[in-house]
């Protein structure tokens, strides 16, 4: 008879959630490092785009840029996830800052040889790639330890709010970065590049000096590593896949819609899109701070409301052709989108042991790099069509989406049991 213990899928979870407390101002500091995230994400894609134009690079070569970072994030998410329960989340977040600072810089200097001739374009678009495929291979346990710090550090009641704060930041960032990308492209494209390298180096200092550190929570033997079919988690990975794709479709085929739509120049799209971004940006932090946070929505209504918002914000970009329809669009889909990541994120969160969360981050993070690196590069693709159809792709998409959110079982944080 075999005394041999036997492989468990998943252990029973504490009766009672252990949430590690930390002085508020610590939320705060994690909050300043997703801002600086937000900045550097939204000048790259003000300013890619136009780059792009600029080094004579198709729409597809662009859309590849992004594909390829996309992809490294797909492999880097679950790596770093992981990598925050035995290395610790703040150094996990220090070393992304880091890394997402020094690699920034120096897709910078390639992309300005390229503008100058200083380099030919047959080494300058190779060295774009590697550039950001490096940034991506670093900076993307950014995000894995942040959620996983804010997971451990809140109530399941007070978990959705957290985890708006933190797209909070983002959003912020997200005004911030075109602000500044607006100002800086008038010195050159590259400028704003090098100023939210500045902004990601700062940050990292600050938490180095100052972030507390959770307790890292141990697997217990046995107990199988959370997987992408685990089918607790399935749902939100499926729905964070396809919202990243029409998301990514918005933003980076965007720049090329406004171009084309409104027959803009490169400076001009730049401005142009920078605006489109900042109301975004606003009215997704709006939506977390004024009214996710205070009134402590749960994650199955924002995911409801979410939904068709973007939905209808898609389809308003369809059918327009001059500015104020085509930025209203864009507003819908942000607001639709800063209901339902934070909704989206917390009903993961709340279907997995503390122990898992970092793995759940990391998981959850490679779904949605694949829908935000899928977006760019078939968007790009389809763009050669018509400019219309990577938007019809991404309508369908979102009806879709819709309509699975509104037939599944969505947690309650006062059901959550650890």
């Amino acid at each position: 008879m075999s005394t041999e213990t036997p492989t468990v899928e998943h252990a029973e979870p504490p009766a009672v959630p252990q949430t590690f407390l930390v002085p508020p101002w610590a939320h705060w500091l994690l909050f300043g490092g997703l801002l600086s995230v937000g900045i550097g994400r939204s000048v790259t894609l003000a300013v890619l785009a136009p780059i792009g134009r600029e080094l004579g690079l198709m729409e597809i070569q662009v859309g590849l840029i992004s594909a390829l970072t996309a992809a490294m994030f797909f492999f880097g998410g679950p790596f770093w996830g992981r990598r925050c329960e035995s290395m610790g989340r703040r150094q996990v977040m220090i070393i992304g800052l880091i890394g997402y600072a020094v690699t920034t810089v120096m897709f910078a200097a390639v992309v300005e040889a390229g503008l100058h001739g200083w380099l030919s374009i047959l080494f300058v678009y190779p060295l774009m790639l590697l550039t950001r495929m490096a940034f991506a291979a670093v900076a993307s346990g950014v995000f894995p330890a942040s959620q996983s710090f804010i997971a451990v550090t809140t109530s399941p009641e007070e978990r959705t709010s957290g985890i708006a704060l933190q797209n909070a930041a983002f959003g912020l960032g997200s005004i911030l970065g075109p602000a500044i990308g607006g100002a800086m492209v008038l010195i050159s494209l590259i400028a704003p590049l090098y100023v939210a390298a500045l902004v990601a180096l700062v940050s990292a200092t600050l938490i180095w000096m100052f972030l507390p550190e959770p307790p890292t929570r141990v697997t217990p033997p046995g107990v199988a590593k959370l997987r992408f079919t685990d089918p607790r988690i399935r749902p939100f990975l499926i729905i964070n896949f396809f919202s990243s794709y029409v998301m990514a479709t918005v933003h980076q085929v965007g720049g090329f819609y406004f171009q084309d739509v409104l027959h803009l120049t490169a400076a001009q799209t730049a401005n142009r899109v920078g605006t489109a971004l900042v109301l975004m940006a606003i009215v997704t932090m709006g939506a977390q701070f004024l009214i996710i946070r205070p009134f402590r929505l749960t994650p199955k209504v924002l995911l409801r409301f979410g939904a068709p918002t973007i939905l209808i914000g898609v389809a308003v970009l369809i059918v327009s052709s001059t500015l104020i329809p085509l930025l209203v669009g864009m507003v819908l889909v942000g607001l639709g989108l800063g209901f339902s990541q934070p909704g989206n994120a917390a009903a993961g969160s709340l279907k997995v042991a503390p122990y898992e969360q970092g793995g759940l981050a990391g998981i959850s993070m490679s779904a949605g790099s694949l829908g935000f690196g899928l977006g760019p590069l078939l968007g790009s693709a389809l763009y050669q069509i018509k400019p219309e159809v990577p938007f019809v792709v991404a309508l369908a998409m979102m009806i879709g989406v819709t309509a699975y959110v509104m037939w599944l079982s969505i947690p309650d944080p006062k059901d959550y049991r650890g």
